[in-house]
């Protein structure tokens, strides 16, 4: 949800308006301590994980194999 709230000295709160109207994970559940959503730097957009819905088409899955030595070789440990 979200609310307009104008420039002044007193708090005055507009009328809610709804932002998102689709299933999303919005964390900060039991045990979950961080939001499962980000706003992005200009605050502009919101990056959401959202449920996976019984619609949907993907069966797939990736497997990465040796993606501990693919992180080693992009980002290397500097040695002191």
């Amino acid at each position: 949800m979200s609310v307009t709230v104008p420039d002044g000295s007193s708090l005055a709160v507009g009328p809610s308006r709804m932002l998102f109207d689709a299933p999303y994970n919005p964390g900060i559940s039991s045990g979950d301590r961080d939001p499962s959503y980000a706003v992005s730097p200009d605050n502009q957009r919101f990056l959401m994980l959202r449920a996976v819905t019984s619609s949907s088409t993907g069966n797939e899955v990736i497997v990465t194999l040796n993606w501990l030595e693919e992180l080693k070789r992009l980002a290397p440990i500097a040695k002191h």
